[in-house]
């Protein structure tokens, strides 16, 4: 549901201003370590992603109390962001997510990572 994905490699290596907010981290199967993944949010036009900031700023705040596993708050800004853009394909995936958790949490030692079973 996203137009533009890049790596914390890209980020890092971008010069200039953009706009992105963080997508997931992942560890991909194979690999050892979790690697952060960017949405770039310059390609979207005011018609197709409305009230954009106001959207993000919930984003955010979702997704910290989500890797904090505060599911309720975290499903709380993810419906608050869903309210003002229906559309927005991350806040309905971390809004399921954390759904998923207050009925089953995750282990104890769960960081946050997604982990993707196949490549």
């Amino acid at each position: 549901g996203t137009q533009v994905l890049f790596s914390e490699f890209t980020l890092a290596d971008l010069s200039g201003e953009y706009r992105f907010r963080e997508v997931d981290r992942l560890l991909v199967k194979g690999k050892a370590k979790a690697v952060s993944i960017y949405e770039s949010l310059d390609v979207y036009p005011e018609a197709r992603f409305p009230y954009m900031d106001k959207v993000i700023a919930a984003y955010t705040a979702g997704l910290k109390h989500y890797r904090a596993r505060d599911f309720k708050d975290g499903f709380t800004q993810f419906e608050k962001a869903l309210n003002l853009h229906p559309g927005d394909s991350l806040s309905k995936l971390y809004r399921d997510r954390c759904t998923h958790f207050l009925t089953t949490p995750p282990p104890e030692d769960w960081d946050g990572v997604w982990t993707m079973t196949t490549k």
